[in-house]
Parts: structure tokens; sequence; C-alpha cells
């Protein structure tokens, strides 16, 4: 039997020394999958929180502003969090959307180009380390092909705000690829060049996301499942992980000293309840590796307070039987390969399971499962070849390899299909309310996007649906009252306003409650509320005559 035609029918473990034929063919092949599914994207604009992130970002007018993104988080006016409040440290990813600007120009297609480029990267260097890690090569390139053309992988690649997930992943696996190659060369210079290579990798990675602290467990477990020459296990570990441990000391006092404390908390949330959520949030994980159905920018997922049997109890089963299953793989395959695979999904997975750090009901993003992804990726490819090894006899080489290529055209046809959305914000917050009709970002985003397109209605229609949702909350009523001083409804306009200013008071409702006050001419009341907000904010008044100018336009 040749080796295509054993393609499937190999084993999945097998000595490093066992080379493929044409290795230059499969890089061509894997960049090609890996790119193919996202060509389109490439003339996608910016959406969500791109414009002010990146198009309305000062501080990516300038590289002198370079030295300040290792000492400042990012800017709070920036994206949908609350400004009072640091959340990200990312310095390498503020610096790679200023290069970005500086060699493309604002212009959206240099950071999708990045993004897919990196993909790309990432794609080869996880066949390649997969090889490294002793598997046999055609399930390296297997693992690779089903990483290139993951459906889970849209949001990571096509959003550039979601860079960092695309970022932090390629500079994992150059770090844990050097450290391999390290450990497997002679005492000498070139062992320690490889050691130094790792290192700068693994800081860089932490100066992107604080994803790449998974380099240290696994690290670890590379040490262990290593054979040892010349001292024994626990010698090995510590002298290895004492300069990723020291690297790891100094980013979290960085980190603390900028954010002012390990994390931020966005949401006051409970452990309690935190831990009756992780089985639902893991379920969503779970499933989304295997094949995101129906994805979405956001997701109607929201804190879990009683333990029900939708909500909990299943949820809760399926994740056990889960774990049970990976246990018994784990037990009957104690492969390098396979604890990697099993510690890479796991463990980028368990640092987004702080639900205080997240907006309310923003507990679940598929961009969090890019780097999980490409562990999922090395274990689907070893047992698809170990499925056709058992199947050999009832399914022969050729049927199997054009089993395989189907599996893989309707990933990658499923991955252009759900990039389809995030063309443009318009229809991707849509795409959003349709999946997630219960989210109230969603509803509030949509509303925003179409009232700024001047399709007013609907924008009428989608702030009605998030004050179905959340009654009680300021800055729906101040979306709907505002959207009905742009229908011409000053009256109820009034009421709405007021309500907003009753649970939520600022400046800007204000304002919007001095102009809808100015149409049915109470003028006296009007002046009152003007000054009061003013009083807050001097920049009110240029604010109010701005919004009068444009409000006159509209009626017009």
């Amino acid at each position: 039997m040749s080796p295509e035609a054993a393609f499937l029918a190999e084993s999945a473990c097998a000595p490093a020394e066992k080379q493929s034929a044409h290795p230059w063919l499969w890089i061509v092949i894997l960049a090609t999958a890996a790119a193919v599914p996202y060509l389109a994207t490439l003339g996608y604009g910016f959406v969500y929180d791109d414009g002010p992130q990146i198009v309305d970002n000062r501080d990516l007018l300038s590289l002198q502003s370079v030295p300040r993104y290792f000492i400042l988080p990012i800017s709070k006016t920036v994206g949908f969090h609350d400004a009072s409040q640091p959340v990200f440290y990312r310095p390498l990813f503020s610096l790679q959307l200023v290069l970005m600007r500086k060699l493309f120009g604002p212009a959206p297609f240099g950071f999708h180009l990045f993004s897919l480029l990196l993909h790309i990267g990432n794609t080869l260097l996880l066949s390649v380390i997969a090889v490294r890690l002793r598997v046999q090569p055609g399930v390296a390139y297997l693992a690779g092909l089903l990483f290139a053309v993951h459906p889970v992988h849209v949001e990571s690649v096509v959003w550039p705000s979601a860079s960092p997930e695309v970022m932090v992943l390629a500079a994992m696996l150059c770090s844990l690829l050097a450290f391999l190659q390290g450990l497997r060369t002679s005492v000498g210079e070139g062992r320690y060049a490889w050691l130094v290579l790792s290192l700068t990798a693994f800081l860089a990675a932490l100066l992107v996301k604080e994803t790449a602290l998974a380099i240290v467990p696994l690290v670890a477990a590379i040490t262990l499942l290593e054979p040892h020459r010349g001292c024994s296990a626990g010698r090995c570990l510590a002298t290895n992980l004492a300069p990723y441990l020291g690297l790891t000391l100094i980013y979290i006092l960085l980190r603390m000293n900028v954010l002012h404390g390990l994390a931020s908390t966005i949401t006051a949330t409970s452990l309690q309840d935190m831990a009756r959520t992780w089985p639902r949030v893991l379920w969503f994980y779970e499933r989304h590796l295997v094949m995101p159905t129906h994805p979405s920018l956001l997701y109607d997922y929201d804190i879990v307070e009683h333990a029900t049997l939708g909500a909990f109890w299943i949820p809760l089963a399926a994740v056990l039987t889960s774990l049970a299953l990976a246990a018994f793989c784990l037990w009957r395959r104690h492969s390098p390969a396979v604890v990697f695979a099993m510690l890479l999904v796991v463990l980028p997975i368990l640092l987004v399971l702080d639900f205080r750090v997240f907006n309310w009901r923003d507990l679940v993003h598929d961009r969090y499962l890019y780097t999980p992804s490409a562990g999922y990726c090395i274990l689907a490819a070893m047992a698809l070849v170990s499925l056709g090894r058992w199947c050999a006899r009832e399914i022969g080489p050729a049927v199997q390899r054009f089993l395989a290529a189907g599996l893989l055209c309707f990933m990658a046809l499923t991955t252009v299909t759900q990039a389809l959305p995030w063309k443009n914000n318009l229809l991707l917050l849509r795409n959003a309310v349709e999946m997630a009709p219960g989210n109230i970002s969603a509803q509030m985003l949509l509303g925003s996007e179409l009232e700024s397109r001047g399709n007013f209605p609907e924008a009428k229609i989608c702030y009605a649906h998030a004050l179905q949702l959340t009654p009680a909350w300021g800055p729906a009523w101040f979306a709907y009252g505002r959207i009905l001083l742009l229908t011409r409804d000053p009256e109820n306009a009034i009421r709405s306003l007021r309500r907003a200013v009753e649970l939520d008071e600022r400046p800007i409702v204000l304002v919007w409650l001095v102009l809808a006050m100015d149409e049915i001419g109470r003028q006296q009341e009007a002046q009152s509320l003007l000054v009061r907000a003013a009083s807050e904010d001097r920049s009110m008044l240029q604010v109010y005559e701005g919004l009068q100018r444009k409000l006159n336009a509209t009626g017009n």
C-alpha cells in the first residue's frame, strides 16, 4: 500500500524519524487550505468596536505613542466597556495596530491581511509541532488541514479587533517549538540559543494576551514526558521551568501595576453563581469546538441563578461524560502529543471562566476557542486516523481519502458561509439579533447602527425590544427616548428620557431631554436642565448646539 493510499490508515503516533515525502507540497497545500476560505474577507470592512479601537483611536496616529502602550492599559474610551476601569493589558496588540495603520493606512485591508497571514502561519506551525511531538507526519498534516478550515476561527481571523487570538497562538507555538528543539539539543550554545528564542516568544505572547500563561504548564508537561538525560525528572523540571516562572512573575507585576490589580471586576459575580454557570458555558465551548452551528458575535448566555435541569444538570452530565472520555483516551494512549493537545484545549478555556471580568450577559465568544482548537485538531486528526485504521477492512483507503476530503470541504464551505455576516456592521448585528434575540447588547447595538444609517423605524423596534428585556436599565430608556424624538414624538420622548435620568443621570441624557422640551416649547425648564448638564460637563453646550442643528436637518 502506498503512503498516499494509507493516509488515514496509518498509525496516529510513530517515531519522529519517519518523514513524509514532498514536505514542500504539503506546505503549499496547508497554506492554500488556510487562505482560500478567507480570501473574500480581505475586502470586508471594520465592524463592532473596530471603529473606536482602530479607526477613531488617536493613539494609533504616531509611533511616538508606542512606549505608552507598555505602561498604560488600552484606553477605555475604546470599545463598549466601563470607561472608569482598565481591563486590558495588551501592548503588542496596540503596537500591531499602529504598525498596520502606518503600513497600509486606515483602510481595513491591511488589518485583514495581517490576521489571515498569521492564520496561515499558525496552520503550518501546528503541523510542525505535531511532528515534533512524534505524531505521524500524515496525521500532523491532517491536524493542520482541520485547523486551517475550522469554522470556529471565523471571528478571530475576520475581525481585526480579535487579532490578539491569532497573534498569541503564533507566539505560543513558536515558544513551544523552540523549547522542544532546545530540549533535544545537546548542552551548548545551540541549546541556550533555542532557550532564549523560546523565552523571547513567551514574553511576546504574554504582552499580546494573558492566554500565554498556559505555556508554563505546557512546558512542565513536555519536560516530564521527554526522556531525561543526566538528571532526575524533578531537577529537569525545576531547571526548565525557572526562567518561564521568572518571566511570568515579571509580567504579573507589570500587569498589576498597569491595571491596579491582576484583573478588574466589571460585573460583580459570586463564586457560587459562576460555578452554576460553568457547565453550561463549558458545554457551549465543547459543541463549538466540534462544529459551531449558528455562530454569532453575541449569544444568549447569562449567569445561571438556579440549578435547573436544562441550564445546569444536563450540561454538567455532558461535560463530565466528555471528561471521562478524555481520561480514557489519555489512559489508552499516554503519548506527549495527546497530553500536549489536551492541555492546549483545557488551559485557555479555564482562563475565560472568571465571569467577573466580562460585561453583563457577555460570557461566551467563539474567539476564545482559537487557541484550544489547535489542541482539538491534533486530537481529532489522531482519532480520525485511528478510526480509519479500525475500518480499513470495510472501507478502503480510496474511500477514506474521499470521506476526509469531503469533511474538509464541508468545513471550508461552512467557514465561507459563516464569514458572510462579518462583511459589514449591519449584517453582523442583524445576525447577532437573529441568533441571540434575548441579548440586550445585540438589540442596542443593532438599534444604534440603524439609527446611524437613518433607519429610525427599525431602530425604534430594536430599542423597544431592549426595554422589554431590561425595563430598569437607564441606557435602554435613553436610546428609546432619543429615537422617539428623532421620529417626532417629543411628548413620549420626554417621558422616556425622564425615566432614563431617574435610572442613570448623565449630561448627555439631560441634553436630549432639553432638545425634547424645546420641541414642545418648554424653554424655561429646558434652559435649567441645560445649565445643569453644563455644570457637570462644559462641552455639553457645544454638544447641544450640534444636536440641535442635526435634529433640525433631520426634521427637514
